[in-house]
């Protein structure tokens, strides 16, 4: 899985300015490509508009360092560059172009997509490095129809860590369950939410998560009775890098840096912090636990042993009751 963050991006931007040609206003298409629009705007020291605000024929407002006046946007003499951070199959660009012409844009425009996948590489004027899918954003990680194949950690990426007051493993940390202030609210539908909370507070978690319209397929909770057992067993990485591999979603996102590492070492997988904004592998430089293959087979026998023995509790009371 290819990774890019917002270090990649701008410096891929500033190596590359000397490929843009002469032009007077920055266009770029909301959301991700005004971050290097933004870029491009400041280094060529150029106005700035929206996509949406150009179709409309509005002044660009440059700020009180530019004092340019364009009365008329249609113009043929003016030179438009317009910026999305990427192109994969084309479809937003042809939209962007059907726009243009249905408005009769007159002006001398010319798209530039940061980022190209190797059949999309003829469409847009400019690009400047061809990225293979699969492929990730730090920018839109959050945001992108694989979170339907992901895992996902709650406190701390769905919703803020509980104080040192709420986790109290009563009746704080029962209305925190229930009124948590919400970080991030997704559009797409989460494969699997997978946190540290224990189950007995399963009914308060889906409660706020019905609540704030978070769609999901399972909710995995930890299984002890009480927090001082579960900060006792100290497994929470092991825990979730567990459903991780049973589930056999395509990445994690965590909140938690060290308990990223550990999950990515135990599977070998791609793991996301909203923490430190790190994707691993792409920033892993020690993989302190050894041989992770063999490990995460190992947690894949602990579940199967794990279910053998539910199996087992289950026929033994029907004996009992006989």
């Amino acid at each position: 899985m290819n990774y890019r963050n917002y270090h990649d991006l701008i410096k891929l931007v500033w190596e590359n300015l000397d490929q843009i040609p002469e032009v007077d206003i920055v266009v770029g298409i909301p959301r991700s490509g005004m971050i290097p629009a933004s870029v491009i705007a400041l280094q060529l020291n150029k106005p700035l508009l929206t996509f949406d605000a150009f179709l409309k024929n509005e002044a660009p407002r440059a700020g009180e360092r530019l004092k340019i006046n364009y009365e008329q946007l249609n113009n043929s003499e003016l030179k438009v560059l317009i910026v999305d951070d990427s192109i994969s199959t084309g479809n937003e660009l042809n939209k962007k172009k059907r726009l243009l012409k249905k408005e009769e844009i007159d002006c001398d425009y010319k798209f530039l997509c940061v980022y190209s996948s190797p059949e999309s590489v003829e469409m847009p004027d400019f690009y400047f490095e061809v990225i293979e899918t699969p492929r990730i954003f730090q920018w839109n990680i959050l945001n992108q129809y694989y979170l339907s194949k992901s895992c996902l950690d709650m406190d701390g990426v769905l919703c803020l860590d509980p104080t040192e007051e709420e986790n109290d493993d009563g009746e704080n940390y029962r209305e925190f369950c229930l009124n948590a202030k919400p970080l991030f609210i997704p559009n797409y539908k989460i494969g699997h939410i997978v946190t540290s909370r224990l189950e007995k507070f399963r009914k308060e978690t889906e409660f706020w998560l019905k609540k704030r319209g978070v769609k999901y397929g399972q909710l995995h909770m930890m299984q002890y009775n009480d927090a001082v057992e579960r900060r006792r067993a100290n497994k929470y990485g092991e825990f979730k890098a567990g459903i991780f591999i049973e589930t056999e979603s395509v990445m994690f996102i965590e909140s938690d840096p060290k308990q990223s590492k550990i999950i990515h070492a135990l599977t070998n997988k791609p793991v996301f912090c909203t923490d430190s904004m790190e994707f691993y592998p792409y920033h892993l430089k020690d993989l302190y636990i050894k041989n992770p293959v063999s490990l995460s087979r190992r947690i894949k026998l602990k579940f199967l042993f794990k279910q053998m023995g539910v199996v087992f509790k289950k026929i033994q009371n029907k004996f009992n009751n006989l």
